[in-house]
């Protein structure tokens, strides 16, 4: 039989039914006020007389308690301590963040500055590089054209002066003759 069926034999036993029929009651509430008469006597019987030797019996178990809720408190003291150094650090290492990020904001500006620098600087030298080419350039042809205009002119004339040898020999007097005046002055 399992429990039910054995509290429900002994709720409608004749003993519940006699006591049921003298109080003038049902056997449900007979029921109750004889748990609550065993309470009342159970109390009555051995807690009241006990009750002022419990302590002296367990001396120890409240001293262990007292300790136990002291610890608890310094260990929550010291927890509610430890909270408040870690949010203060979370709190430091926000800041921090914000100090780094600052920081390198300000040098990837500065980098950025730096090349612009640098590309200016090498934009410079290089035009400056092919002007000087470009100068030497020009400078090279004028000179190769003056010197094709001259062995232009020089073949022209060749082909357009006859010069025969008294001529020639007239064209060096009067050479050396100028050279001469020329020397004096």
């Amino acid at each position: 039989m399992d429990g039910w069926q054995t509290s429900e034999q002994f709720k409608n036993s004749p003993s519940w039914k006699w006591m049921a029929d003298e109080l003038g009651v049902r056997t449900a509430v007979a029921n109750r006020l004889s748990v609550a008469f065993n309470f009342a006597t159970f109390v009555t019987l051995i807690v009241i007389p006990l009750r002022s030797k419990l302590p002296a019996i367990f001396p120890d178990r409240t001293e262990l308690i007292r300790q136990t809720l002291e610890d608890a408190q310094r260990a929550s003291t010291e927890a509610k301590k430890r909270l408040v150094a870690i949010e203060s650090r979370f709190a430091k290492i926000g800041s921090e963040i914000m100090a780094i990020q600052w920081s390198a904001d300000q040098e990837w500006k500065a980098e950025e500055e730096r090349i612009h620098t640098a590309i200016a600087e090498d934009k410079r030298r290089i035009a400056e590089g092919v002007e000087k080419e470009i100068a030497v350039a020009v400078d090279r042809a004028r000179h190769e054209l003056k010197t094709l205009a001259a062995n232009l002119a020089v073949t022209l004339a060749a082909r357009d002066i006859q010069v025969d040898i008294s001529t020639d020999h007239a064209l060096v007097r009067d050479f050396t003759d100028q050279l001469g005046r020329n020397g004096n002055h």
